[in-house]
């Protein structure tokens, strides 16, 4: 499959009108595995979430709570309802053949169109953005901070506007990180496979502006959680009222509790 590098002037038009998925948004990237999803959730799905959704009927359900809404599995992964998603979201994670060489603004922009559309490169790009099923959340999760162009994630940042937050394990730390994620795949390992963050590709992505978190931070206890999510409200401008934020501590607690038991008895340093 050939690397679409030029695009159209109609292409371009319709990309541009993709734009508004990206502007101004907060951008949480991490290399993998559950913890970014876990912030994401408990942070960003609470946050932007109207009272009115609890109890929210969808599909015959009634959910009361956001850890109803975004389960965890037994795994200790975390299932956020596609209804609840941006689309971008899932174009930024899953669609690594198009991120993994994203060079311009408007490569950026054919993730985005191609996750919407359920497309392929191959494909005429046309016009069309149905979001009647989405709830949109104010802010976008990827793994692009641990791909091999260094000017991507600044990319985010210059041409859209965005709030740039990295989840970054130390050196030492990378190889069981990559561990924990690979272990919480499926039960019955049909899909098990292993990762280890490149974190020298990671740093390299880190802009002046970009707001850095240790995810030792998650695993620790929930003072030390607590704390980094009031670091990653004051950097995003977020503020919430004390119900919100023991929602999202709550949440927290829900995934801690699901996560692997060994994870208790290693030294985490931060």
């Amino acid at each position: 499959m050939t690397l679409r590098t030029k695009y159209s002037s109609e292409e371009i038009e319709v990309l541009e009108s993709y734009s508004h998925r990206l502007n101004n948004k907060v951008h949480l990237s991490f290399p993998g595995g559950t913890c970014g999803d876990m912030v994401w959730v408990s942070i960003f799905v609470t946050n932007t979430l109207p009272i009115e959704y609890f109890p929210y009927e969808h599909y015959g359900s009634v959910y009361k709570d956001i850890y109803e809404l975004c389960l965890i599995t037994p795994e200790g992964r975390v299932e956020p309802p596609t209804f609840l998603t941006d689309s971008v979201n899932y174009a930024l994670k899953t669609s690594d053949e198009v991120i993994e060489y994203i060079e311009t603004r408007h490569d950026i922009l054919f993730a985005v169109y191609m996750r919407v559309n359920e497309s392929t490169r191959r494909d005429t790009i046309h016009k069309f953005d149905d979001n009647e099923d989405n709830t949109i959340i104010d802010a976008v999760i990827s793994h692009c901070c641990d791909h091999r162009n260094p000017d991507t994630m600044s990319l985010f940042e210059t041409e859209f506007n965005q709030k740039l937050i990295i989840i970054l394990p130390n050196d030492s730390d990378a190889e069981f990180y990559g561990e924990i994620c690979s272990n919480k795949t499926d039960i019955n390992k049909e899909c098990d496979w292993f990762f280890t963050p490149n974190v020298k590709n990671i740093k390299k992505n880190i802009t002046n502006n970009t707001l850095v978190i240790n995810p030792n931070r998650f695993v620790i206890d929930e003072e030390v959680y607590t704390e980094c999510v009031k670091e990653i409200l004051e950097f995003s401008e977020m503020k919430v009222d004390t119900n919100t934020m023991n929602k999202m501590i709550s949440y927290w607690t829900f995934w801690y509790n699901k996560q692997p038991k060994y994870i208790l008895d290693y030294d985490f340093k931060i």
